[in-house]
């Protein structure tokens, strides 16, 4: 989600339409729809992506009304052909430079955006999230929230906080 959210970004999308796309996303997805019916009801399973729209709507209308709109902030859309910049976007026919490329340069492409620009992007964070993961699994043990907590409040406050932690990384 969040390679699209940026490839979205870097083609021109406004700061609330990026900001409602990675809203809405995670919530109106196949799984995270099924896995509410199978575990709470059709009724649930139907207010959650209206939920999700609803929520995400307001959070990008908010952002771009809201939000800094000044110069520096603002994207050129970057239009260049993927494959090879073989033409600017803007001086040849969608029509005409779709079946410029073979399915393999496309294919080509695709892997080393994949692997160049996608990893570097993310290696850091990824690695980050992976030792405070390791962190918390060994130095913190598996009924410490259970044993000095009890199960009220005050635990699923504790365990959303840990979570949070190790989802922002």
């Amino acid at each position: 989600m969040l390679p699209a959210a940026v490839s979205l970004r870097k083609q021109g999308a406004s700061n609330g339409a990026t900001t409602a796309f990675l809203i809405s996303t995670p919530e109106s997805g196949v799984d995270s729809i099924s896995i509410t019916y199978a575990l709470l009801d059709p009724i649930m399973t139907v207010a959650r992506p209206v939920v999700a729209f609803v929520t995400a709507a307001a959070a990008g209308i908010t952002e771009n009304l809201l939000g800094s709109n000044n110069e520096k902030t603002r994207i050129t859309p970057d239009l260049s052909c993927p494959v090879d910049g073989c033409c600017d976007g803007e001086n040849c026919a969608p029509e005409e430079h779709r079946n410029h490329h073979t399915f393999g340069e496309k294919l080509s492409a695709g892997m080393r955006f994949a692997i160049d620009d996608l990893w570097e992007d993310l290696a850091g964070w990824f690695l980050i999230g992976m030792v405070l993961a390791g962190l918390i699994t060994v130095l913190i043990p598996p009924d410490m929230f259970s044993e000095y907590l009890g199960a009220g409040l005050p635990a699923m406050l504790a365990v959303a906080a840990q979570d949070a932690i190790v989802l922002t990384f």
